[in-house]
């Protein structure tokens, strides 16, 4: 039973972090990393046993050249660390194994991973990964964030961040984005979205990054274990009111917004989409997908929920793919759930290539005429792999925003 138990749990956390969100580019940075693991096992009746286990990993301070803005990093895990040595493996499970006896057996684990999250140029963000099972229905997975100072290596808080008197308008802010984020009409109630209740509250565990504050709920927070994780970005766009010129967040101020998002599943596949903002007021977006395993059949598509003509559309350019069109809205294209062709509602551009080698990258650019009734554009982006036995998505099906071809997308705001 506890095997089983297990299995879902990982299959639980597999569907959880299938698909991560890449806030910094650790390549040359000479990130090292110390393992520290220990194992106890205690026979019970009826050959039984219990067997408890823990792992910490985290950044290596002591024998690593780690980069300059992690020089005090020692005092910000030390507390973790001594933590992790002061659980008695031994102790614990010989007094749960006299407490319960043969009721109490089967594989209890626990894994904490500290990494660098994020950077920007004024702060930088660890996460800190837990994740275990100590008997009960199921196992746990959290994930926490702490934001620190560069120059000054303090932690911080919304309030180094932003003006006085900040709150209401970020709670209003942030409800309205989250909102359209997901997809939920202005007046939908959240437990549409699987809240507990219809009351908005913003996460207290948040990262900042180089394109907003990403804020992340974990398990029963908001929503119910089954739900999983449930995060969020807002894009400093809609912040730039509130935001303290002499905090932590000067940086958005001091230069020009542009936006960056990139995206990948480890080892399969990986797709980016940067931005840039004419003097003519037009927006030149240039989304990128490699395929970093061996499925040959692959797609790259982008959507615009605010537009709907191919007027709208500049330029396209393609580079690498067999074929990229873009499609108005009317157009017959493929609806993942139904199986059939559908109207679309808004423009799609998608990319092709029936013949994709391992490890080369293809790129649509495309440059276009945002509407100018809106302060931001939407874009919905999402890849495919496929072969004759297998697919890859990213998204998967348990994260982004359905978009009009059935699948999920990941849902990039550029601020105007």
């Amino acid at each position: 039973m506890h095997l089983i138990i297990k299995i879902l749990l990982l299959i639980s956390l597999y569907a959880n972090s299938y698909a991560t969100e890449i806030f910094i580019d650790k390549k040359g940075m000479n990130l090292a990393h110390i393992n520290l693991s220990e194992k106890y096992c205690k026979s019970t009746k009826n050959e039984r046993q219990l067997c408890k286990s823990k792992k910490l990993t985290y950044l290596d301070y002591a024998d690593a050249d780690l980069p300059s803005f992690l020089r005090d990093i020692q005092q910000h895990i030390t507390a973790t660390i001594k933590t992790y040595k002061g659980e008695n493996l031994k102790k614990s499970t010989l007094a749960d194994v006299k407490d319960f006896g043969a009721d109490i057996n089967g594989d209890w684990y626990n894994e904490t991973d500290i990494d660098l999250f994020s950077k920007t140029p004024t702060t930088y963000t660890l996460s800190d990964t837990s994740s275990g099972y100590t008997g009960g229905a199921h196992g746990y997975h959290a994930v926490g964030f702490t934001n620190y100072d560069i120059q000054t290596q303090n932690k911080l808080t919304l309030d180094d961040l932003f003006i006085s008197d900040y709150n209401q308008t970020l709670h209003t802010v942030a409800l309205s984005h989250y909102r359209l984020s997901q997809g939920l009409k202005s007046n939908q109630s959240l437990i549409d979205d699987g809240w507990f209740e219809n009351s908005f509250r913003l996460a207290e565990n948040f990262a900042i990054t180089s394109r907003g504050l990403y804020f992340f709920y974990n398990s029963y927070e908001i929503k119910s274990y089954a739900a999983g994780f449930t995060k969020f970005m807002l894009p400093y766009s809609k912040l730039n009111t509130i935001i303290d010129p002499k905090g932590a967040l000067s940086f958005v101020l001091n230069k020009t917004h542009t936006v960056h998002a990139s995206f990948s599943v480890e080892d399969k596949i990986s797709i980016s989409i940067d931005t840039q903002i004419n003097t003519d007021d037009t927006i030149t977006i240039t989304a990128q997908m490699t395929n970093l395993s061996y499925l040959n059949k692959g797609w790259l598509s982008l959507s615009f929920p605010q537009l709907e003509n191919n007027h709208q559309i500049v330029h396209l350019q393609n580079l690498g793919f067999k074929q990229a069109k873009s499609y108005p809205k009317g157009s017959k294209i493929y609806h993942n759930k139904r199986k059939k062709a559908v109207r679309s509602s808004y423009i799609l551009i998608e990319g092709d290539d029936n013949n994709w080698k391992y490890n080369d990258t293809h790129t649509i650019a495309v440059t276009i005429t945002p509407p100018t009734s809106s302060k931001e554009l939407i874009v919905d982006i999402r890849s495919a792999l496929k072969s004759e036995n297998n697919s890859l998505y990213l998204p998967s099906e348990y994260d982004g925003l359905e978009g009009q071809q059935g699948y999920t997308n990941y849902r990039v705001f550029i601020g105007l």
